[in-house]
């Protein structure tokens, strides 16, 4: 029940995964990590190829969906740039650092443990003082699990972390017995926060109690009150010492196998000593408790992460890795525009060649989602336009629409490496705009075509007097005895000035459950049976 005075407060993204009962891999190929119940629940270790499998995110596709309306085909080019996706060689080495964090601290935090949460306690109760002074924070071995993961913006960092995790790892995962013995525990593989913009711990520490409560949920304290454990230490009322032991409490609880801590940059706008105390608190987290914590950011995050000592020590418990722009002759760079270039939309398809390759390249400087975006506006400009996809197009469109990103460009293709210090957070432009601008450009083409069809029937074809319409010429619904014209489209498609914009479409998805991709095929606009009849396609 809600307390009266109590003012909200809303988290600025909880990420969720998959919920599951506890299913034991016995069979451990890691000797110690055998009898350790929450270790077993992860399950065996993938590998590669099954890694890639999973990952890997191919939508529907057929020559059929290019015969679809133009209006149809620019939202069919965003939706598969959406849900595609395409494991990497550095996706492999994130997924294999993640799964030793993950798996690494269970069997120093064994729940099975006699006197495991009186230990627990016995931290806890400590843990403020430490925050404190951290360099009296007793060692724990776990310490070298964390890293420290800085990319460019625009290179996937975020996107690949999500996507390891909900395809790979159960959240949260629920036991009741072990090897025939009752064990009641509620286990909590992952967290993956932001950190709050202005850099303060305290809103840090609340949206941590926030995220676990919208995912383990609330308990029932009496028949018409649940409680969780942000109202449980304290709500609005709670202050930062009383924060700082909760988090810790749920994170032991729960046996918190990792937790991620994503644009952590954001600790350069934290007020006076406000990133240092975030940090403390991190380390002290992990010394008391033993939770490993990954801090994600941009190069900028380096200014913050490099102030002391033992956050470097920290930072380098798996190598510190760091993510750069894609190679022009790495394979991964191949890989991954010929898989993406399976998706076109065009009325002419267009292959793949080298100097396509290159264009594509020195364009976008190998920052995958440049590319993805290059690619997407170039498909929309040959629809609206008729025109094929070129080197050159793909030249125009990046001029076009990535002026706020052209300076960053520019000095990475000049290799002026200087002055791209004030420049690694610079964002890939918002396409939607873009898109409106293509659909608009499209009714304006068709709504030309329409008008002078409309005055010649006004013109030439009397109303009847019975009814007062049109009368219907024989030929006015049907294809011309000579074939259909190659320049009027609108003698091949029915003429509909509304259609859904991508922003209907993506706010119907999200209430219906469903992916993008999905929606436009219930809406019926990737692919019409009536095109198919136009077209003669069976």
């Amino acid at each position: 029940m809600k307390k009266k005075g109590c003012r909200d407060y809303l988290p600025a993204l909880v990420r969720r995964g998959r919920q599951e009962e506890a299913n034991y891999d016995t069979d451990q190929e890691v000797s110690f990590y055998r009898g350790i119940p929450t270790a077993e629940a992860l399950g065996p270790i993938l590998a590669k190829t099954e890694v890639v499998a999973r990952l890997a995110a191919e939508p529907p596709y057929t020559e059929q969906d290019r015969l679809a309306r133009p209006e149809a085909r620019l939202h069919c080019v965003q939706a598969a740039m959406l849900n595609w996706f395409q494991p990497l060689a550095n996706h492999i080495d994130l997924q294999q650092r993640l799964d030793r964090v993950i798996r690494g601290s269970l069997p120093y935090r064994n729940p099975l443990i006699p006197g495991y949460y009186r230990e627990v306690s016995q931290q806890v109760d400590r843990l403020a003082d430490l925050t404190r002074r951290p360099s009296q924070a007793p060692y724990q071995r776990t310490t070298a699990l964390g890293f420290h993961f800085t990319a460019p913006s625009g290179s996937g960092k975020t996107t690949s972390l999500e996507r390891l995790l909900i395809e790979l790892y159960a959240q949260r995962i629920i036991h009741s017995s072990y090897k025939g013995k009752p064990f009641r525990f509620d286990q909590l593989v992952w967290l993956h926060l932001d950190c709050p913009g202005d850099g303060s711990l305290r809103q840090l520490l609340i949206q941590f109690l926030h995220a676990v409560d919208s995912i383990i949920g609330k308990t029932r304290v009496r028949d018409d009150e649940y409680i969780g454990y942000y109202d449980l230490y304290g709500g609005t009322r709670a202050t930062v010492d009383s924060l700082i032991s909760a988090v810790a409490t749920v994170a032991a609880n729960h046996c918190l196998s990792v937790l991620i801590i994503d644009e952590i940059q954001h600790l350069l706008h934290a007020d006076g000593d406000g990133a240092d105390r975030v940090l403390n608190y991190l380390v002290t987290l992990v010394n008391t408790i033993g939770v490993p914590v990954i801090l994600v950011g941009t190069p900028r995050a380096n200014h913050v992460l490099s102030r002391q000592g033992k956050q470097i020590r920290r930072g380098t418990g798996q190598g510190e890795l760091e993510w750069c722009r894609l190679d022009r002759d790495s394979n991964s760079y191949t890989l991954m525009t010929e898989s993406m270039w399976q998706y076109q939309y065009t009325d002419e398809h267009i292959c793949l060649n080298e100097q396509l390759k290159d264009v594509l390249f020195e364009e976008t400087q190998g920052i995958p989602d440049y590319m993805i975006k290059a690619y997407m506006m170039a498909q929309w400009r040959s629809i609206t336009t008729g025109k094929r996809i070129s080197g050159g197009m793909i030249r125009s469109v990046v001029k076009d629409g990535f002026s706020s990103a052209r300076p960053l460009l520019r000095a990475l293709r000049l290799k002026q490496f200087d002055s791209l210090k004030n420049l690694d957070d610079l964002h890939p432009p918002d396409l939607n705009p873009v898109l409106q601008a293509c659909e608009e450009a499209l009714r304006q083409s068709q709504a030309e075509k329409v008008a002078p069809v409309q005055e010649s029937k006004t013109d030439d074809n009397p109303k009847s007097p019975q009814t007062g319409q049109m009368p219907q010429t024989p030929g006015e619904h049907s294809s011309s005895p000579d074939g259909p014209s190659p320049d009027n489209t609108a003698s091949h498609y029915p003429i509909d000035l509304n259609i859904p914009t991508l922003k209907q479409l993506q706010a119907k998805a999200q209430e219906s459950g469903q992916d993008l991709y999905e929606a436009m095929h219930a809406e019926g606009l990737v692919y019409r049976q009536i095109d198919a009849e136009a077209t003669g396609v069976n």
